[in-house]
């Protein structure tokens, strides 16, 4: 699998999840655009999926992840593609689900890094990864293109993610600790053993089992369980829960509880996550086949359709349910600034800067509440992603992408009142990093000379001609020449986006 032709990236995906881990090897063809007066732009035109592993139960030691396990399942695969790790240019790993939460994820993040590549590396928290089970699902795409408000559920072994989209635009995430590995079972041929639960589980089997205690359920007892659960996943999607399991929804909730999910008008209800990968599955002809991965998740499927039925509700499974959170690669979108910009070579290279999307439409007439609209839009954005604030997090690269530069606000004044929230924003940050800021207009060095008597002691780099999306990282290269004046620097940018299956 060795790039032979040297205009493409073999990029390398990895989930550890909860339930399962899984690996995905992408070919990504690059190609150049010559542009009128600009250096090449080279950007992602093709991607060729090469390599799909089995999808296997993450191994666990003591209740955490077993991170040498993990790093010799990531090896494995690597042997079954014919791939060695120093062939692979870039590529995410995702921690999700219960995993996230593990003692020692940073550590399997270490492991399994060493392996291979230049990644884009996150922990998704219960925000995050909603978020991306709503893209990689497909419904943030159908939700732009229709103009439909979309609900998508991504039901996982440990959580259900949700996630509220209306016009392509994530309104809302939540997360709610019940999923299909709440209860994990063993067919004895004449009961079911319970081999492990949760503190979920626990308050679950209050509800419903006379003996809470009970390692031995029968069949109608599992049923019960799975149906409340159903019941309750179904409550929390629609804001309809019946009063005496409101406070146990709350406590069950990993998330403030949802606000926008109990006022929005839901047009369809959209299901992701490996127990809808299980909708519409035939049950087991024998009892202890209803059970077929020694868990509920077959049991939670079918009661999650038969609630969704019976509310009436327009539902829809995903393609490829069980790959939607996360198992693509970093896609990376190879650009190149403009020649007017700001920075200075010794700062640079900067790798992994997380851009932070900011709405100039935004921003407030009145002069006093002016310099705060940027701030909030990032701290918003943090709050979706779950990310810390920015006091605890003072070692975290993160650049700020300005949006709807139209003409009009291109004059000078404009750019001063600009100037002047994003100098609130990074003095508030309290760190010494770079002050990054990107636009796709030619603004960078007008912007970067307004910026340095407001930001005296601060390292101030201006980045313009970039393309990008919500929720991209961003590397900063090296400086490159223009032929044509050798006096032009620009820079190589690397845009890196999470790659989903669609």
């Amino acid at each position: 699998m060795q790039n032979k032709d040297g205009n493409s990236l073999l990029s390398v995906g990895i989930d550890v999840g909860t339930t399962t881990t899984h690996m995905v090897l992408t070919r990504l063809k690059v190609d150049n655009q010559q542009i009128f007066n600009r250096l090449p732009n080279s950007s992602i035109t093709r991607r060729e999926i090469l390599f799909k592993s089995p999808v296997c139960f993450t191994p666990l030691k003591e209740g955490c992840i077993d991170g040498q396990a993990v790093a010799g399942l990531v090896s494995s695969f690597y042997k079954q593609a014919g791939v060695e790790p120093q062939e692979v240019d870039t590529g995410a790993m995702i921690i999700t689900g219960e995993s996230a939460r593990a003692d020692n994820a940073a550590r399997v993040i270490k492991e399994i890094t060493s392996l291979a590549g230049d990644f884009v590396v996150e922990v998704a928290g219960p925000k995050l990864e909603s978020a991306l089970s709503a893209r990689g699902s497909g419904a943030v795409a159908y939700a732009a293109a229709t103009g439909k408000t979309i609900l998508n559920a991504d039901i996982g072994g440990g959580t259900t993610n949700v996630a509220l989209i209306k016009g392509g635009e994530i309104i809302e995430t939540t997360c709610l600790n019940l999923g299909g590995r709440l209860l994990r079972v063993e067919y004895d041929g004449a009961g079911f053993l319970l081999t492990g639960e949760n503190q979920a589980a626990s308050l679950i089997k209050e509800k419903v089992l006379a003996d809470p205690e009970s390692a031995n359920l029968t069949l109608a007892q599992l049923e019960r369980v799975s149906s409340l659960v159903a019941e309750l996943i179904m409550d929390y999607l629609t804001g309809n829960a019946a009063q005496e399991y409101e406070s146990l929804l709350q406590a069950l909730s990993l998330t403030e509880p949802p606000s926008l999910l109990r006022r929005e008008s839901i047009d369809e209800y959209w299901f992701s996550g490996g127990v809808a990968s299980r909708f519409q599955n035939k049950a087991g002809d024998q009892a202890g086949s209803v059970c077929p991965f020694g868990d509920i998740g077959d049991l939670l499927a079918r009661a999650i359709e038969k609630k969704a039925r019976q509310l009436n509700l327009p539902i829809k499974a995903c393609d490829d349910a069980i790959s939607a959170t996360v198992i693509g690669a970093g896609m990376h979108s190879l650009q190149v600034s403009g020649c007017t910009i700001n920075a200075e070579t010794k700062d640079l290279p900067i790798k992994n800067i997380r851009l932070f999307k900011v709405r100039t439409e935004a921003r407030p007439a009145d002069g006093n509440a002016y310099h705060h609209w940027l701030s909030d839009q990032i701290e918003k954005q943090r709050s979706q992603l779950g990310l810390k604030e920015a006091s605890s997090e003072p070692q975290a690269y993160l650049a700020v992408y300005l949006q709807d530069l139209t003409p009009e606000k291109l004059g000078f004044e404009k750019l001063k009142q600009l100037a002047l929230a994003l100098s609130h924003f990074f003095r508030e940050e309290k760190n010494n990093l770079p002050c990054i800021v990107v636009t796709k207009e030619d603004i960078a060095m007008s912007l970067s000379q307004i910026l340095k008597p407001l930001l005296r002691d601060k390292i101030i780099i201006t980045v313009d001609g970039i393309d990008a999306e919500e929720g991209d990282f961003m590397d900063l290269g090296k400086s490159v020449g223009n032929f044509s004046d050798p006096n032009c620097q620009s820079l190589t940018v690397v845009i890196k986006t999470l790659l989903f299956y669609k």
